[in-house]
């Protein structure tokens, strides 16, 4: 007997973020909704409490099941700076700057999912060790993509923004979704 397929809203302006997630749970027959509302960001260094708050925010507006995403960058040599407050200091620096100031650095890009089922918020978690491109890609469709290159499972060589598919396989991303799609018991194959 086939699954039914579960439909979860995304709460997010950035549509390309929503496809990459559809494209990601596919397989678990889940279909993502778009949800683009803009919900205010308290800024604080936890991302884990950026998205607690956001996913209840979310929920207080539409009462549907959803989820929540905040990705974050962790530069060791500034002590895991800038984490919860990377769009902000990408904003103010941009791929050219932000290459220039750390580029050869290492850093952790991790993936914060906050799920509502409507009884309580489940967190889900995904990280991917990488050095910071000393110049960045052209393709800046993701932003910071364009100067994250993972160095796990492997040292690939060239960031994200360049690696086409292989990223949806190894994205810190997809962790935080396949720990989603388990607790969901649906999967990723």
């Amino acid at each position: 007997m086939a699954r039914s397929q579960l439909k979860i809203w995304f709460v997010s302006s950035n549509e390309n973020k929503r496809k990459e997630i559809q494209q990601i749970v596919a397989t678990a027959n889940v279909e993502i909704l778009a949800a683009p509302l803009r919900i205010a960001e308290l800024q604080f260094d936890d991302i884990r409490e950026v998205v607690h708050r956001k996913t209840l925010e979310a929920f207080s507006q539409i009462q549907r099941p959803l989820l929540v995403e905040h990705t974050a960058l962790y530069l060791t040599s500034l002590n895991g700076f800038p984490g919860g407050q990377t769009q902000h200091f990408w904003d103010c620096l941009g791929p050219n700057k932000f290459s220039e100031m750390f580029g050869g650095s290492q850093v952790c890009a991790k993936s914060v999912l906050g799920y509502c089922d409507g009884r309580r918020v489940h967190i889900f978690q995904g990280e991917v060790k990488g050095l910071v491109a000393k110049t960045p890609s052209l393709n800046t469709e993701f932003q910071w993509d364009s100067i994250f290159i993972p160095t796990e499972p492997r040292d690939y060589g060239i960031p994200f923004a360049d690696l086409g598919d292989e990223k949806h396989k190894i994205s810190m991303r997809r962790k935080a979704l396949n720990e989603f799609c388990r607790h969901l018991k649906r999967p990723i194959e």
